[in-house]
């Protein structure tokens, strides 16, 4: 049995005699994410939800305080969005708002509270949240025997990012450790909050940089380019949004030290040889030689970004040219050449792309958004608050608004191939298949790299 604990301090509306609130202007992304819940309010897909373990004794108070301090801390946990003078903006109490649940399943046996601490978390991830009204940030602590427990925090994406996620794990364990020894928390001052960025990316909308960032992308991108069109299981519906489930696989030892002296010989990185073999693996797998993919920059490259809370990434367009039978050397090339000149633009928010084309944002025919590549170090690394430890646990689904994602993350036991796909179209027999498929390029890719792709 749960006890619900629902933080939200006094209730924020346009009177700003009940609550003190500080307004700003909506980024371009979030202005995005809010479009996709007008359009479909019942959906969880722009949940991002993370789960840790948590070994050792916990104290369910500080867990609270800790809680309460991350949204004190970060200001993007305790925003809410509204439209105000005809403009969608951030209005940003200056009182902790957070959704702070307890289940204590420490009197089932030990099988039967591991099976419900997975449907917990599991119906965490999907978790409603209104962006007018708020809170955007759900916390459910789990307890499963007096030294084993589950945290779970479920964040919408307009208020976080994934590089958001690796901040909130270490500033809880540092916030944790702090209250348990009676000091304060040693965590570095935030020169700025995800607000100030706003009003900068909104500035910076208006200089020559943007507009040379904006005639790049559209003299390299047409307008009729088209997306990955990949066979499904099930026929497209109207809705852009659907239930998501991943998969997964990690990358032998072998080929992980086949792939890094690879990329030592060929001065490539990791990033631009995985993304090369996954251009070859959906160009045969959907039958184009020419299209574009999705990914994500962490579009933090500002001095201090890396410690606050916000939803600063954003989507970049992924030209995926494999014309002309090239061997994989030669794909490795073309993606590096074109890895240089995208990311001298990646400033230049997706947003603003289709904007220019006049293409819609989040319906179903959203051609940029359909198939995701992205390749990162894992955001969330294990922490040691005291005598507690805290150990990130495999991601899980909310839903999604995309076909798939395939994220390849670096983590320290190697290279781990992650896919989260729309299960309203595919069934995971096929994810699975297309994960090894992709294993195998690899494979055969290392072996001979003048094959053709």
């Amino acid at each position: 049995m749960g006890l619900d604990l629902l933080t939200t301090a006094e209730t924020i509306s346009g009177d700003t005699e009940q609550a003190q609130v500080c307004v700003f202007p909506a980024s371009l992304e979030q202005s995005r994410y809010w479009i996709l819940q007008q359009l479909e309010p019942a959906s969880t897909a722009s949940n991002m939800a993370i789960a840790f373990r948590l070994e050792g004794l916990v104290d369910d108070a500080i867990v609270e305080r800790c809680i309460r301090e991350l949204t004190l801390r970060h200001e993007a946990l305790r925003t809410v969005f509204r439209i105000i003078d005809g403009e969608l903006s951030q209005v940003i109490g200056d009182e902790p708002r957070f959704s702070f649940r307890i289940s204590d399943l420490r009197s089932l046996a030990a099988d039967e509270a591991r099976d419900r601490a997975e449907a917990l978390i599991h119906e965490h991830s999907e978790v409603r949240i209104d962006l007018a009204a708020g809170p955007v940030f759900f916390v459910h602590l789990i307890h499963l025997t007096e030294q084993d427990h589950f945290l779970a925090f479920t964040i919408h994406h307009i208020a976080c990012d994934g590089w958001s996620n690796g901040v909130l794990v270490r500033d809880f364990a540092e916030m944790y450790a702090g209250f348990r020894e009676d000091r304060p928390a040693a965590l570095p001052p935030l020169p700025f909050q995800f607000a100030d960025f706003t009003v900068w990316q909104q500035q910076w909308q208006d200089s020559e940089e943007a507009a040379a960032a904006l005639a790049f992308w559209r003299e390299h991108i047409r307008r009729d380019m088209p997306a990955v069109d990949l066979p499904t299981d099930r026929p497209r519906s109207a809705s852009k949004s659907g239930p998501g489930q991943i998969e997964s696989l990690l990358l032998s030892p072998e080929l992980n030290a086949k792939l890094r002296a690879y990329c030592r010989q060929n001065d490539a990185t990791m990033h631009q040889v995985l993304l090369a073999a996954f251009e070859g693996v959906l160009s045969r797998y959907a039958d184009q030689t020419e299209f574009l993919l999705g990914s994500t920059i962490a579009n933090r490259t500002q001095a201090g970004m890396e410690h606050v809370v916000g939803r600063f990434a954003h989507p970049q367009v992924i030209l995926a040219d494999v014309q002309g039978d090239p061997s994989f050397r030669d794909l490795v090339r073309r993606v590096a050449e074109w890895s240089a000149k995208s990311y001298a633009h990646q400033d230049l928010p997706f947003s603003r792309l289709m904007e220019a084309f006049q293409l819609d944002q989040s319906g179903a025919g959203s051609q940029f958004l359909q198939v995701y590549f992205v390749y990162q170090k894992a955001f969330m690394q294990p922490q040691q608050a005291g005598a507690l430890r805290i150990v990130p646990r495999p991601s899980v689904s909310g839903g999604v608004n995309f076909d798939l994602l395939v994220s390849v993350v670096e983590r320290t036991e190697g290279p781990r191939l992650q896919m989260e796909y729309n299960t309203a179209l595919f069934d995971g027999s096929r994810i699975r298949r297309l994960i090894e498929m992709y294993a195998r390029v690899l494979e055969a890719a290392m072996d001979a790299d003048m094959l053709r792709v």
